[in-house]
């Protein structure tokens, strides 16, 4: 998944509501539609939430406004594609005993690239470029915007550049395929893999402690060199270890302000890893 941008409080607090409404598209119940029209309306109101505070407060610089347009609404709009692609892919998803079809995946694939009319905006986004940033991401720009096809999401002049929909978009299809990848993971007929759902291994001890270890590892970059989004790993540590983490940044908030010591549950594993040592060579003795 995509990390959040650095955030004012306001917003933050806005994120942090949306994300503990918000479950795993993948853990969907049978009622799939309709838990998917429910994230869609989660996402719809943390979107109409931050523009009351965006029309309600002018920015204090220019800068501020990029950033605005550039990182923090195309989150939120990139969640909302990502809903409501899910959305379609449930109505035609093929009804077979067999488990998930090939059609399906391929409609997936398809959200999971970027077809916008600009490949040469695509290339500065992607090539993380800033010199024509103002010319993007400043509003009033109007002829300047993307000939998009597609139904814009938010074509109010005062709270939309145009590009921010396209960034929206690039983002939401690195939610697709995200998902596509965890589709994937699944046996053919439909059964997670064993890594995935056999349950044989459930976290027995608080939820802090496996937030202090998924920091370790992306601290550390034994993971993936530390280029897996760290929303995505909770995700997947939630699944292997039968536990629900919740908002991992705000558990490692939480971490990181603590007054004594912000690493107990790692210095207790090495206080429990020498102990066992000692014990195993009194034995060996």
């Amino acid at each position: 998944m995509i990390d959040p941008p650095v955030m004012p409080p306001g917003m933050t607090a806005i994120y942090e509501e949306m994300v503990d409404n918000l479950r795993n598209p993948e853990e969907l119940p049978a009622n799939g539609l309709a838990r998917l029209g429910e994230c869609i309306q989660i996402v719809r109101g943390a979107i109409d939430k931050i523009k009351c505070m965006v029309l309600q407060e002018e920015f204090p610089d220019p800068q501020s406004e990029i950033f605005f347009f550039k990182e923090i609404k195309p989150f939120f709009s990139a969640h909302l594609l990502f809903y409501r692609g899910l959305y379609r892919l449930e109505i035609l998803r093929p009804l077979s005993a067999s488990g998930i079809q090939e059609e399906y995946f391929q409609e997936l694939r398809k959200l999971c690239q970027f077809r916008g009319n600009d490949q040469e905006f695509y290339q500065y986004y992607r090539g993380g470029f800033t010199h024509l940033d103002a010319v993007y991401f400043l509003r009033g720009n109007h002829a300047l915007h993307l000939r998009l096809n597609d139904f814009v999401l938010e074509a109010d002049p005062r709270f939309s550049t145009g590009y921010d929909y396209a960034v929206a978009r690039i983002l939401a299809s690195q939610l697709f395929s995200d998902h596509l990848a965890i589709c994937l993971a699944k046996s053919s007929d439909g059964r997670p893999s064993v890594a995935a759902a056999s349950q044989e291994f459930t976290w027995t001890a608080q939820k802090v402690g496996l937030a202090e270890l998924l920091y370790a590892f992306q601290a550390s970059g034994v993971l993936n060199n530390s280029r897996t989004a760290t929303k995505k790993m909770a995700e997947y540590f939630s699944r292997v270890f039968n536990v629900q983490l919740g908002n991992v940044y705000k558990i490692f908030e939480e971490i990181r302000l603590r007054k004594k010591n912000r690493t107990v549950f790692l210095d207790s594993l090495r206080q429990n890893l020498l102990r066992k040592m000692d014990e195993d060579d009194e034995h060996a003795l």
